[in-house]
């Protein structure tokens, strides 16, 4: 009685959360920006991911979270 499911489109990146998350990784991290290593690129991600360890006002923003 108190869960409703909506279904998305079968493609809708704008409607998925997560795309958001990608999108601004891809701005901030690598965007226009050469690794010398596959490592230093992982690096680099796993940094800008562990803003997300704790819920922020960014992450539900990006999520569209009130």
């Amino acid at each position: 009685d108190q869960i409703e499911l909506f279904f998305l489109p079968v493609y809708s990146p704008d409607l998925n959360p997560i795309e958001r998350v990608w999108k601004d990784l891809r701005y901030q991290v690598t965007h226009n920006v050469y690794f010398h290593t596959l490592e230093d690129l992982e690096a680099a991600v796993v940094r800008y991911l562990a803003k997300w360890a704790k819920p922020n006002q960014k992450l539900a923003d990006l999520c569209c979270i009130n």
